[in-house]
């Protein structure tokens, strides 16, 4: 009898947190599970810990393939699979113990719904445990969204990741629904809406967080570097365009919520430009930022903000098509800031000294 649900888990280098990935969905309460590990040419112990896992539970299935990145290993992970359903997991993350049924029970009853859960962001940095719950901010336990509706998934950041999330996998097979392997950001989100589209149901939310999103080991996107950021982003806001074509969303409603987001991943493209791992000189990190601030979607963005929280002066530098102007702008928001919070301290140590007076 085949599996309930297949969870695929791309593998690399992973030895430090693997078996807590694993272990967690082990003992999930759904117990007619598969669990698909697809070592990726790690170098340390991960693909020996697979396989010391396939031989230990007969559930378990270890495939090591040659390193070709996270989306290769995911659509390896779904040849393999079969599970009616398939879920996935990153190695450095771990589960509820009712991940999968909760989900499961969910997509039995309703097979046409695109159906997720909320989850939580775990740092424990800093000898300190911080946890962050990401939901609907509506307070119903079950919410049902129509499917046009989907992009108040983008605001609640609930609609990147495919691992709080459950998919048919006839659906996946008939649609040659697949990972694209060339993108190094952005592919989750797009195999997520080229799965919603195929759905005829409804959106279908379970708020409550089932799934744990750690950050440790995890290098941030601020920190990190890529050298096509913009070209990503427009990739994807391209993709959020057709599937609202798709959907027959009507684009009126999100219109300023979607050019407010894709105007602040152009501000984190701009960025990106001049982070530490970006060797090129100044002029040329100037005149590619420039480059993006002439392009045409940028230009359709900014015309199209319409009543947005954005300081009016800002947009203004921007359609000056010049960097320099919103470099110059920042900077003096970043001394005004930094002089702000200086004289803000002063006054409390002040205060706080008038209130504690030492005793000589």
């Amino acid at each position: 009898m085949n599996p309930k649900v297949s969870v695929i888990i791309p593998v690399y280098n992973s030895e430090k947190y693997i078996k807590k990935c694993i272990e967690s969905i082990r003992i999930q309460t759904l117990k007619e599970i598969e669990i698909v590990l697809v070592d990726d040419g790690s170098i340390d112990k991960s693909g020996e810990i697979c396989d010391y896992y396939s031989r230990l539970d007969n559930r378990i299935v270890a495939i090591h393939i040659k390193n070709n990145g996270v989306s290769n290993a995911r659509n390896t992970g779904i040849k393999f699979a079969k599970g009616k359903y398939i879920m996935f997991s990153d190695s450095d993350d771990y589960v509820d113990d009712r991940w999968c049924e909760t989900l499961y029970n969910i997509a039995e009853e309703n097979e046409e719904d695109f159906i997720l859960c909320g989850y939580e962001i775990i740092s424990s940095r800093n000898s300190k445990s911080n946890r962050k719950q990401i939901l609907s901010p509506l307070k119903d336990e079950s919410i049902i969204l129509d499917r046009k509706d989907f992009f108040n998934l983008y605001n609640w950041n609930l609609l990147n990741s495919p691992c709080n999330k459950i998919f048919n996998r006839n659906k996946i097979n008939k649609h040659n629904i697949s990972y694209i392997k060339t993108l190094s950001l952005g592919e989750d989100m797009i195999f997520n809406l080229d799965y919603l589209e195929k759905c005829s149901g409804s959106i279908r939310i379970t708020n409550e967080a089932l799934y744990y999103y750690s950050q440790d080991d995890r290098e941030s996107l601020d920190n990190r570097y890529y050298d096509n950021l913009f070209r990503i982003y427009k990739i994807l806001f391209k993709k959020i365009k057709s599937t609202i074509d798709i959907l027959e969303t009507n684009y009126e409603v999100y219109k300023d919520d979607i050019n407010l987001a894709f105007f602040y991943l152009i501000e984190k493209s701009l960025n990106n430009t001049f982070n530490k791992k970006n060797k090129d000189n100044l002029i040329n990190k100037i005149k590619y930022n420039n480059s993006i601030l002439k392009s045409k979607e940028v230009r359709s963005c900014i015309l199209n903000l319409g009543n947005s929280s954005l300081r009016k002066s800002y947009i203004y530098l921007w359609k000056k098509e010049n960097y320099i102007y919103v470099m110059i702008y920042n900077k003096i928001l970043s001394s005004l800031y930094t002089l702000k919070k200086s004289i803000l301290n002063g006054v409390l140590l002040t205060r706080y000294e008038k209130n504690n007076p030492r005793q000589d």
